[in-house]
């Protein structure tokens, strides 16, 4: 009995031991699997980190200024978006308040002013571009660089304007006319000059369309009264659409209307004459100045009728099938109004400051502009064909009066429209 169960014993020991040979091996061949997936994989990350640190050092190696102008050609060539961002990118992430330079830390502020740009007008991600653009706000407070508070101002207007939707009027018009008011006056401190005439065309715009004038008065002054340069893009037109604005002011109409009744018989003949489109024809010319009864014995019409009658203008001028007719004329337009050519343009002078062909003019030079700039629907056609298409009888013409209210030719204003 004892021998059986020590020989029993034995066998179990063996068979044990047996199994725990086996598990071990079995044990080794996982540990070894393990082994081999374990550094295939810490080799494949570092393959991967590899190139990824290959193709981040392989632009790190440029200069900040080498960067931004890399990433420039690519914007105004319109081509390699996602490399500019790539550029930006490296360039925003080098912002440094202890050890950059002012230059340096300007240009990384710029970088993310543009990728704020680029994000909303060429990705449609606003939540990245607000992000880019509110760092670049933060960190150019926090840290006295004013110099780019312009831009980045300008920006977040334009965000808060495209964040409205097709609402006329919401707290996000009222902000995004915040936003350029302050673009507006860093513009004006750091004498941006390009960037003040951009920024208060935008808040005009923004605010005549939420019938907020009242807001902007005050820089509507400033701007009137500024001493910006000769020859800065878009100053011409701005000026134009200043006045134009603060004559439809109420109050500002009110406070002049005498003096203007008192000047109006004589600046209608001067200003018909002098500032005449040189497209006009001549039975316009001699119209709009009057004939022998009509510029001198107009009867005076009342300050709600001219209120009224300017609604009516405005409502024709607002119809581009109608004004970018070749034959539209004072005449067709009193026809349209139902009133005397003689009293639409002496509306027109008094709510204006310009005559009836300068006010057209600049009609259609606005919407030349818009034109200029939508790709989608004008993108096929030449800077003639559009010219052609809102009444002008020839691209010379068209340019001449175009540099005349914005400052610039039809084709340097495609530039800016494309690299802004």
């Amino acid at each position: 009995m004892r021998i059986w169960q020590k020989s029993s014993n034995i066998a179990n020991h063996k068979h044990i031991k047996e199994h725990d040979r086996k598990n071990m091996l079995s044990g080794k061949r996982i540990m070894t699997l393990v082994t081999i997936v374990v550094t295939v994989s810490v080799m494949l990350m570092a393959k991967g980190r590899g190139q990824n640190d290959y193709f981040y050092s392989r632009w790190t190696v440029f200069t900040t200024q080498q960067l931004m102008d890399k990433a420039k050609q690519c914007v105004l060539a319109g081509e390699k978006r996602d490399s500019a961002m790539v550029w930006y990118t490296i360039v925003a992430n080098r912002f440094d308040p202890k050890e950059g330079s002012r230059k340096e830390n300007n240009l990384s502020l710029r970088a993310m002013n543009n990728l704020g740009y680029m994000y909303f007008f060429f990705y449609y991600d606003y939540q990245k571009s607000y992000s880019y653009l509110t760092k670049a706000l933060k960190l150019s407070q926090k840290y006295g660089y004013g110099d780019y508070l312009p831009y980045i101002y300008l920006n977040m207007g334009n965000l808060c304007c495209i964040g409205r939707g097709s609402e006329q009027a919401s707290p996000l018009s009222d902000k995004a006319i915040a936003y350029y008011k302050k673009s507006f006056a860093e513009g004006l401190r750091h004498k941006t000059w390009d960037i003040v005439c951009i920024a208060v065309n935008n808040m005009m715009l923004q605010a005549y369309s939420t019938q907020h004038i009242a807001m902007i008065e005050p820089e509507l002054n400033a701007f009137v009264k500024a001493r910006i340069p000769h020859g800065t893009p878009l100053l011409a037109y701005s000026r134009h659409l200043a006045k134009a604005m603060q004559l439809t002011s109420v109050r500002r109409y009110e406070a002049e209307r005498q003096q203007r009744q008192m000047v109006q018989q004589a600046a209608i003949l001067q200003q018909d004459t002098v500032q005449r489109d040189a497209e006009s024809p001549v039975s316009d010319i001699m119209a709009e100045a009057g004939d022998d009864t009509g510029a001198t014995k107009q009867p005076a019409i009342s300050d709600e009728m001219a209120m009224m009658l300017m609604d009516k203008i405005k409502g024709v001028m607002d119809d581009v099938d109608v004004i970018a007719n070749q034959d539209f004329s004072l005449k067709r337009l009193a026809e349209l109004v139902g009133e005397k050519y003689w009293t639409v343009s002496q509306v027109i002078n008094n709510s204006y400051g310009n005559n009836f062909n300068a006010l057209l003019a600049e009609y259609r030079i606005n919407e030349a502009c818009r034109r200029l700039t939508d790709k989608e629907h004008f993108g096929r056609l030449t800077i003639e064909a559009i010219a052609q298409s809102l009444g002008f009888k020839s691209r010379s013409n068209f340019a001449a009066t175009f540099k005349r209210i914005t400052g610039l030719t039809p084709s340097e204003f495609q530039k800016m429209a494309k690299s802004a």
